[in-house]
């Protein structure tokens, strides 16, 4: 994630500080990156399907959602495709 602000990344600290929850930035109504994860779901993470993605065990947990507002379009980019690693934010 290396074009998100540090604005963004203190934006989910510190909400992740008020309420240890599954905190995501949003921009523009799109979740993106970087995910703060409370401890309690280590475990599920570690028992979780081996085919399971992080999404999986995100998704089953809609009361843990926190989303904080950003200003941030690179929070939304998908850092798993390569083609996105050498880009500056739009």
């Amino acid at each position: 994630m290396p074009f998100i602000s540090a604005e963004t990344v203190r934006a989910v600290i510190a909400a992740y500080e008020r309420k240890p929850a599954i905190v995501s930035p949003r921009y523009r109504g799109k979740r993106g990156h970087p995910v703060a994860l409370p401890p309690s779901l280590r475990d599920e993470i570690r028992d979780a399907d081996p085919r399971a993605t992080l999404h999986d065990v995100i998704h089953a947990h809609p009361d843990l959602r926190i989303d904080v507002d950003v200003e941030d379009e690179a929070s939304d980019r998908t850092w798993t495709a390569s083609r996105n690693l050498h880009l500056p934010p739009a």
